[in-house]
C-alpha cells in the first residue's frame, strides 16, 4: 500500500522526526534486549569533570551508549615506570571505568598524550608532542588493554595525527606506530578492535591535510592494522550552517574518506566518527539544530557510530562562552542536550544499511528513512535559513504504511535550555 502523508514545516520547528506505529504489530522491547542491543549514539568524557556514578547515569539517560574515554598517558605515567592510574584530577581510571560499566556504556579508550619523559626533546613542554621511541607507547598501550580488556574493547590510536605542527612527523611515522600498536594490543587482548587515531576537521579549514594524510597512510600498509575507520568533523570557522557544502560539508567529507578507502580496496570496514561539535556563544538553538542534522546527515551516509564532543563544557553560562558540551560545568542543560535525548531515542539501534535518502537538498528539504525494530522512522528538516521570506513549507512524503504517525519536534520551541 503506497500512501503519502502531508507535513507543514515550520521555521521554528525545523527538525522533526515521523515514527509509524502499526496497529496489527507491537514489539515489546525487554530491559536485557535493550541492553545488548547496539547502538549508534556517542559521547566524549572530557577530562576536567569528575566522572562520579551519577553522572554516568546521566550520559546513560541521553541515550548514548558509547563513552570515548581518554586515558591520558601523562597523567597515568608521569615517570617512567611509575604507573598510577589516576587523571589529572587525580581520579582513578579504575573507578571511571567501573561507573560506565555499571551504566551499560560501551568504552572506546584512546591514549593520549606522552609524559615529559617519553617526548621527543624539541618540543617537551607541548602536551602534543609525539613520543621519542615508539616502544615506549606500545608499552604502555599493552599495559593499559591487559589491564581493561574485560571491560573495554574497542582502542583509537593516538588522537588526529595528521593534524597540527606534528603533521610532518605523523606523516612519516604514524603507521609505524600504528601497525606496532596494533600488534601489541591484539596480543594483549585477541578480541579488541583498534581505530585509526581520528582524521582532523573539515577539508577546507586545514586544506585537505586529514585526506592527503589518509593516502599517504594507505601507501604505507596502514590497510592491514585498524579495524575500523575514524574521523572527527567540526565546522570550525565555517558556518555551521554549510554542513552540506557540496566542497567541504560533512557530506563531501565522508565521500572523499569512501573513495580513498575504496582505491585501496577497504571499503568493507565500517566507518565511525568518535569527535565533532559546534558552540555558539549566543544561541543555544543554533547548536541544537546542527547536532540534529549533524547526527542524521551522518547515519545517512551509513557511518556506524558518531560521537559528540563532549558531555559538560568548562564554563557556566552563555556569557562565558558556550564551547560545546551538552551541559554547563553547573550542570546546567542546553537545549541540544534535548536534541540529543530525543534523537537518540528515536534512532538508537537503527541499522544503516537499510537507510532510505528521500530527499536530498531538494528545495532546501532533507528527508531520511531509517528503520527501527523493523518500523520505519523518518527524520525531515527544512534548511529555512536559504528561503528567508518563507515562514513554513509543506512536503510530502510517500510512505509504505498502515496506522498513525507520531510527530515529534527535535528541537524544542525554547530560548534555552
Amino acid at each position: 500500500m503506497n500512501k503519502k502523508i502531508k507535513i507543514l514545516i515550520i521555521a521554528f520547528a525545523v527538525i522533526i522526526i515521523i515514527s509509524f506505529i502499526f496497529i496489527y504489530k507491537i514489539i515489546k522491547i525487554t530491559q536485557e534486549t535493550q541492553k545488548t542491543t547496539d547502538t549508534s549514539f556517542g559521547i566524549n568524557i572530557p577530562g576536567h569533570i569528575n566522572l562520579t556514578d551519577q553522572i554516568s547515569k546521566k550520559i546513560n539517560q541521553l541515550g548514548s551508549k558509547y563513552a570515548r574515554l581518554w586515558f591520558l598517558w601523562q597523567y597515568i605515567e608521569p615517570e617512567q615506570g611509575n604507573l598510577t592510574w589516576l587523571d589529572r584530577n587525580n581520579q582513578s581510571y579504575d573507578q571511571k571505568v567501573k561507573n560506565l560499566v555499571d551504566n551499560d556504556m560501551t568504552i572506546v579508550g584512546i591514549v593520549w598524550q606522552a609524559p615529559k619523559w617519553a617526548r621527543l626533546k624539541k618540543c617537551k613542554d607541548w602536551d602534543l608532542c609525539p613520543m621519542a621511541n615508539h616502544d615506549d607507547y606500545v608499552n604502555f598501550i599493552q599495559k593499559t588493554v591487559e589491564k581493561y580488556k574485560n571491560q573495554i574493547k574497542y582502542w583509537e590510536i593516538w588522537n588526529e595525527p595528521d593534524l597540527g605542527d606534528s603533521v610532518p612527523y605523523w606523516d612519516k611515522n604514524y603507521v609505524e606506530l600504528l601497525k606496532i600498536s596494533y600488534q601489541a594490543v591484539k596480543k594483549a587482548d585477541p578480541e579488541a578492535k583498534i581505530l585509526l587515531g581520528g582524521l582532523s576537521t573539515s577539508p577546507k579549514t586545514f586544506e585537505n591535510k586529514d585526506i592527503l594524510s589518509l593516502e599517504k597512510y594507505y601507501q604505507q600498509g596502514a590497510k592491514d592494522y585498524f579495524d575500523i575507520m575514524n574521523f572527527h568533523f567540526y565546522p570550525a570557522d565555517v558556518d555551521p550552517r554549510d554542513y552540506d557544502n557540496p566542497d567541504h560539508g560533512i557530506f563531501a567529507r565522508i565521500n572523499m574518506i569512501k573513495q580513498i578507502m575504496e582505491k585501496y580496496g577497504d571499503n568493507n570496514k565500517p566507518i565511525w566518527n568518535t569527535e565533532g561539535a559546534y558552540g555558539n556563544d549566543t544561541d543555544e538553538g543554533l547548536q541544537a539544530q546542527y547536532l540534529a542534522r549533524y547526527f542524521t546527515a551522518q547515519f545517512a551516509e551509513k557511518i556506524n557510530k558518531v560521537f559528540w564532543f563532549h558531555f559538560m563544557t568548562h564554563k557556566d553560562s552563555l556569557l562565558d562562552g558556550n564551547d560545546w558540551g551538552l551541559y554547563y560545568k553547573n550542570g546546567a542543560a542546553k537545549l541540544s542536550s534535548y536534541t540529543y535525548k530525543i534523537l537518540a531515542d528515536k534512532l538508537n539501534g537503527i541499522d544503516v544499511s537499510k537507510t532510505q535518502t528521500i530527499y536530498q537538498d531538494k528545495d532546501n528539504v532533507y528527508v531520511y528513512k531509517f528503520i527501527k525494530n523493523d518500523k520505519p522512522v523518518y527524520v525531515a528538516w527544512w534548511d529555512y535559513w536559504d528561503e528567508k521570506s518563507k515562514q513554513s513549507k509543506q512536503i510530502t512524503i510517500p510512505v509504505d504504511f498502515s496506522g498513525n504517525a507520531l510527530i515529534t519536534e527535535v528541537v524544542p520551541n525554547a530560548e534555552k535550555g
